[in-house]
């Protein structure tokens, strides 16, 4: 009996040695063919279009490098955040805050007051007090944030692009139907030109319409 399970046991190892043999070439031989086909499907730059489309992968996984978060900053994230010797449902209790908090960041971004409350803190640092559409005297951001206030209030139906003549157009275009609401509220020489009466109004017109 023991014989037999001696016997037994060799036999059995002996099937384990060759299954982990098949197994093992047979993972080298997939190994090789998928490198093979690899090889093969990559195609050989052979002109100048097919360079540009390597460049323009190139240029595009830089740029997705370049707005993603290094190692570095999530560390940095997490070490004001959180505590290392946190226990486990701390640590999500702190995410979930987080994240709510980040929701109501994007929500708020997009509201009235809160594109007034941006353009506010423009006039204040502006040396004149007032943006001059009429000729360049912002960068696009800032007409962003004028096109989506005026969007809000139905006197600007273009794309946020942050064209000046467009925010111009739109911003001249409010100002008039306050003249005609109440005549002379601004001068020839104001239109164009969104200062604090401007940004007051437009405020007031948001108030009274929610």
């Amino acid at each position: 009996m023991a014989e037999n399970t001696e016997s037994t046991a060799k036999i059995n190892f002996k099937q384990a040695i060759i299954v982990t043999l098949i197994t093992s070439v047979t993972t080298i031989m997939v190994t090789l063919i998928s490198t093979k086909s690899n090889v093969a499907a990559a195609k050989p730059i052979s002109n100048t279009s097919d360079c540009s489309d390597y460049k323009t992968q190139i240029n595009a996984l830089n740029d997705e490098l370049n707005q993603s978060v290094s190692a570095e900053n999530l560390s940095d994230i997490s070490s004001r955040f959180f505590n290392k010797d946190d226990e486990k449902q701390i640590l999500k209790d702190s995410l979930k805050i987080v994240i709510s908090l980040v929701e109501d960041y994007l929500e708020d971004k997009n509201h009235y007051a809160y594109n007034l409350f941006l353009l506010k803190k423009i006039l204040i640092n502006k040396p004149r007090g007032n943006i001059n559409t009429r000729i360049i005297d912002d960068d696009s951001s800032t007409y962003i944030i004028m096109q989506k206030i005026l969007k809000d209030i139905q006197y600007y139906s273009g794309a946020l692009s942050g064209d000046r003549i467009d925010t111009n157009k739109a911003l001249v275009k409010f100002q008039m139907i306050q003249n005609s609401i109440t005549p002379n509220f601004f001068n020839d020489d104001d239109l164009g030109i969104l200062g604090n009466q401007t940004y007051t109004a437009l405020m007031q017109h948001y108030e009274s319409t929610n």
